[in-house]
């Protein structure tokens, strides 16, 4: 059976699971369509959080 494009390549002993070398890259045509797609609908932007940064305190409310 063939393998399907941009499939993961099995786990082998002593060796990670990579991606394949044509999942990584994405056209100029494809991103074009994702910013203008990210245009039209309504998209909730995250901040990145910084994994290393104290947790923040939350207000307590609940009291």
């Amino acid at each position: 059976m063939a393998k399907k494009p941009g499939k993961k390549a099995p786990i082998r002993r002593g060796q990670r699971r990579r991606e394949s070398p044509t999942s990584k890259f994405i056209t100029d045509e494809e991103q074009a369509a994702i910013n203008e797609w990210m245009k039209t609908n309504e998209v909730e932007v995250l901040e990145p959080v910084d994994p290393n940064a104290p947790p923040e305190e939350e207000s307590e409310d609940e009291s």
